[in-house]
């Protein structure tokens, strides 16, 4: 993808409930397991009014999200990453 806010900041940038909506409409036309799956992680977050930079959090928390800073893709801890954070994979 190489953009610099990477895919979790684009998804946060275009807005999780409308990369959910896109992601569930798939979903329901190819009935793929995986796509399905996705929706529903996606789901969550709109659920939880995540909806990305929009209102402030999505992936990331606005302003400021981690990926701005300088040492993001280094694995620094001053990136603003929290330590020891779960990963989820869509």
């Amino acid at each position: 993808m190489h953009t610099p806010v990477g895919p979790f900041g684009m998804m946060d940038s275009i807005g999780l409930d409308t990369v959910w909506k896109v992601t569930d409409y798939w979903a329901r036309k190819l009935k793929d397991p995986q796509t399905l799956a996705n929706a529903a992680f996606m789901k969550g977050y709109v659920d939880e009014g995540r909806l990305g930079a929009k209102c402030g959090q999505g992936f990331y928390q606005y302003p400021g999200p981690a990926y701005a800073a300088p040492q993001f893709l280094t694995g620094s801890t001053e990136s603003g990453i929290a330590s020891g954070s779960k990963k989820q994979t869509i």
